[in-house]
């Protein structure tokens, strides 16, 4: 699901959960560093979040599918759609880039 298909008061809701695996991916320097660059890469910046912050990857996905995080998880086969879907979302790419380009 994209960011943008939720509306109200579930926007709300889901814009917080949201808030601590995108705050634990965008503590990490070396991510912000790829982003800011003016060679960035998005096939870079998805490497190191996906070596770097599974769990925080598979919060924001079990999020954004409206499942349980705990017990959510991705198998091999869904997870490159799924991955393309998100940073593909340009709602959810603007809300990485611009916070990252805000530290």
């Amino acid at each position: 699901m994209k960011l943008s298909d939720f509306k109200g008061e579930k926007a709300i809701e889901v814009f917080a959960d949201l808030l601590e695996p995108i705050a634990d991916i965008l503590s990490d320097n070396e991510i912000v560093t790829l982003v800011q660059s003016d060679d960035f890469k998005q096939i870079d910046v998805i490497k190191k979040i996906l070596k770097g912050h599974p769990e925080s990857v598979i919060q924001i996905l079990a999020i954004l599918e409206e499942k349980d995080p705990k017990t959510y998880e991705p198998n091999i086969v869904s997870l490159p759609k799924k991955l393309i879907e998100i940073f593909n979302d340009e709602a959810l790419k603007d809300l990485f880039t611009s916070q990252s380009r805000d530290e």
